[in-house]
């Protein structure tokens, strides 16, 4: 059967719902910190109900060692064909491993202790179709909406009706397409667009108009006595969440299942996946509509949009403009060296630099931001990244000294002017679940940097590459020379200045080399996967290797393939990966250290070009010679022998670092000499 709406239309009724919407949460974008739900909506979490929250699996020592994780890179990846979903939920289940935990905070915080406004609202929603059909759903939440927000309501819960009709990725490199899930409900931003709402209601129709960046929440409607109904509906939910996650600026995000009558409701933090009990719904507990009730009612903010935008970028060189950014306070004082907080009263964000991310939502990007008006505005680089506490201390003591050097001694490093950093926390601001014991709290932070950055995907030939590679060495250089060692030189890392050269950003994973903390944290593997030297991801079979200087130059090799596979120098736009490029490219990326060492040691054989070099994309002149460079300042040596182990590399390099053959100014001499005869 259908479902029916049947809707009191008494003027009691009608007062209800007026007086309902006064009681939900304010949907003002103004402030960073909420207002608590539970004030907006009284007696939300009755006393009597205990907190137990609890981990549906125990994190390993190695995912919760917090100050050096090991992040894989999908910023940038072009693949030939697209990754199936099979793949991408396997990924994804590896990702939030440890990380996934059932909540009785978020329980109570949707479906208990009803107000008597809604109670009243309640009573004048009704319906008798068959929960798991979309739509029923769809019925019971154009009511919902309309009692929650009024007329203009019915735009923002959408039906796929079935559609297989692709949504748009973030970028036309990052993600596969992916089918629209079967519910979805739009910002307000979105919504109030009739260009976009269209898109979404051509449910039979090809389309290039539907992005993730539209949606507020989604939910998987499933109807059927299938085993598999349950377990693929929490699968498709959770790559759902992801694609919302990455898009900017969100700081969580919420989805939900409905199987049948029962329904799941979930919540992505930068901290874990957290999902209720199965919560059965009926239409005399009225649980499914309250939940709807309370979502529909969350403000942009409380839906963990920082920033949207209504018109998504198409690829990295489309400004992006985010109207309704709202940011946390300044948290890093320059003062002592005479520089105050930026005035961030007038930001626009006008392009997206990079992006990358982890499944668990904790997604890393770099605008270009204009702060100010008129002649007084400014254009900076802005860095958003959820961080841990452990640590912090060292990573802003890091930006002072570099803020604090002079500018020749910051050659090659991005110097901060501003830091906003949120609150340290599980949950959400209005929704607390700080007595997780496995879950890392971690805070939004956004670090503003004096010059507006480039990507080095920019770069256009291998004069311009070997010239972005070099400004690296001299910035990890003068990094080094202030105390501390990067250990994270990817392309997410690595960016363009105005003239071209190298500069490094990014210094969370940075460690001081002088501490007494510092060897024991420089034993743990930490960077972005496909960037990581041979030997740290051999530390399996060696039992821990200190991360040195000729790691990280390791790293620059993978970082100049990074760009060679992606990027034809006489274009201005990234090409899909050719076949082999993509097999390499796969193999680095692996979540098998064994995978990627192996794929990645035939760089210590003389005929490494043969393969190597020939899937880049053409037009990269003696690319093979910049690469040699590197080579021989790592453990790719062409004097180490052939067969050592990693280890046994590294033995040798101590040596050849302490008598000067290998160093900073060894490796900078020989690149500014290729440099000469390009």
């Amino acid at each position: 059967m259908s479902a029916r709406i049947t809707r009191q239309s008494s003027s009691a009724s009608s007062s209800a719902s007026k007086s309902s919407l006064a009681n939900l949460p304010s949907r003002s974008n103004s402030e960073f910190s909420l207002q608590p739900l539970s004030e907006t909506l009284p007696s939300l979490h009755p006393p009597t109900t205990p907190r137990s929250t609890h981990s549906t699996s125990s994190a390993s020592t190695s995912l919760r060692h917090h100050s050096t994780p090991v992040r894989s890179s999908h910023a940038l990846s072009v693949s030939t064909s697209e990754a199936s979903a099979t793949s991408t939920a396997s990924r994804l289940q590896e990702d939030l491993k440890g990380r996934q935990f059932v909540s009785r905070e978020l329980l109570a915080f949707f479906v208990e202790s009803r107000t008597e406004e809604e109670k009243r609202v309640l009573d004048g929603i009704s319906w008798d179709g068959e929960l798991g059909k979309e739509s029923t759903m769809l019925e019971i939440g154009r009511a919902v909406s309309r009692a929650v927000e009024g007329e203009e309501g019915d735009a923002r819960i959408v039906s796929s009706g079935g559609s297989n009709m692709p949504i748009r990725p973030t970028e036309p490199d990052r993600y596969e397409r992916d089918n629209p899930p079967d519910v979805v409900i739009l910002t307000r931003d979105s919504a109030s667009e009739p260009k976009i709402r269209a898109e979404w209601y051509k449910p039979s129709s090809a389309t290039e108009g539907r992005h993730y960046e539209q949606l507020a929440a989604v939910g998987e409607v499933k109807h059927g006595r299938s085993a598999r109904l349950h377990s693929d509906a929490k699968s498709q939910i959770r790559r759902r969440l992801l694609r919302i996650a990455v898009t900017p600026i969100r700081t969580h995000t919420f989805g939900f299942t409905l199987v049948n009558s029962t329904l799941v409701i979930s919540l992505l933090t930068a901290s874990g996946l957290f999902f209720t009990p199965d919560i059965e719904c009926t239409l005399e507990n009225k649980v499914f509509t309250l939940f709807l009730i309370r979502l529909l009612g969350l403000s942009e903010l409380q839906l963990g949009i920082v920033a949207s935008n209504r018109s998504p970028p198409l690829d990295l060189s489309t400004p992006l403009h985010l109207p309704a950014l709202s940011l946390p306070p300044s948290s890093f004082p320059l003062s002592f060296i005479g520089t105050n907080p930026l005035d961030k009263s007038s930001l626009e964000i006008i392009q997206l630099i990079t992006r990358r991310s982890t499944a668990t939502g904790r997604c890393t990007s770099t605008f270009r931001v204009k702060v100010g008006t008129g002649f007084n505005s400014k254009e900076y680089a802005l860095s958003v990244v959820f961080v841990e506490q452990n640590r912090l201390e060292e990573h802003d003591l890091i930006r002072r000294t570099i803020a604090a050097a002079s500018p020749s001694e910051r050659e090659g490093l991005s110097n901060v002017v501003d830091v906003c950093r949120g609150e340290f926390m599980v949950g959400v601001p209005f929704l607390r679940l700080e007595e997780l014991e496995e879950a890392i709290p971690r805070a939004l932070e956004l670090t503003f940097y004096e010059e507006c950055y480039r990507s080095i995907y920019e770069v256009d030939s291998t004069l311009a590459l070997a010239k972005a590679i070099l400004g690296l060495v001299k910035g990890h250089h003068n990094l080094y020379k202030l105390g501390f060692l990067h250990r994270d030189i990817s392309d997410g890392n690595a960016m363009l200045d105005r003239a071209g050269n190298g500069v490094l950003i990014d210094y969370n994973l940075s460690v001081s080399v002088n501490s007494t903390t510092s060897e024991s944290v420089r034993k743990h593997r930490s960077g972005t996967r496909p960037f990581l030297s041979r030997a740290l991801l051999d530390v399996e079979e060696t039992g821990g290797v200190t991360h040195e200087i000729w790691h990280d130059f390791e790293s620059m090799v993978y970082l100049i393939f990074s760009v060679a596979f992606r990027k034809n120098p006489t274009s201005s736009s990234l090409s899909a990966m050719s076949h082999n490029a993509d097999a390499h490219w796969t193999s680095w990326n692996s979540r098998r250290a064994r995978d990627a060492f192996k794929d990645k040691t035939i760089l210590k054989l003389r005929g490494y070009s043969v393969g190597l070099v020939k899937a880049c994309q053409p037009g990269w002149d003696r690319l093979d010679e910049l690469v040699d460079v590197i080579r021989d300042h790592c453990g790719f040596r062409r004097l180490l022998i052939e067969s050592a182990s990693p280890a046994e590399e590294d033995r040798e390099l101590v040596e050849l670092v302490r008598d000067g053959t290998v160093s900073h100014d060894t490796l900078t001499t020989s690149l500014s000499e290729f440099i000469e005869t390009l």
